[in-house]
């Protein structure tokens, strides 16, 4: 089989401009797929997580962190699922718990 050469069909096109270019690509879908993502949480979804993130403030992780965390765990959770405390409901989902953190980048 012989390798592909681009130089060859597009003058002035390198492996770097390649890789930016992929690299780009790779980029723009993953922002294209969290603003999807972003535009289907509901306002319960929204006010699910606003609780979360105010209960878990005394955590002392940065707003950015608590956000990712809290959407992780509404995602995880059944729909709408009220709950006491964050706290009761790590304890019902201990797993989904600790992936959640690791996720938003907790050490």
């Amino acid at each position: 089989m012989r390798p592909l050469v681009l130089s060859m069909s597009c003058p002035g096109l390198t492996r770097a401009s390649i890789t930016r270019i992929a690299a780009l690509g790779v980029l723009s879908a993953v922002t294209l797929s969290g603003t999807a993502y972003a535009a289907k949480l509901t306002a319960a979804d929204r006010a699910w997580i606003d609780t979360c993130i105010t209960q878990r403030k005394a955590s002392k992780e940065t707003p950015a962190k608590l956000r990712k965390y809290c959407a992780c765990m509404q995602a995880t959770v059944d729909d709408n699922q009220p709950f006491e405390s964050v706290t009761d409901l790590e304890r019902t989902y201990p797993p989904a718990h600790q992936m959640c953190w690791k996720d938003a980048g907790r050490k």
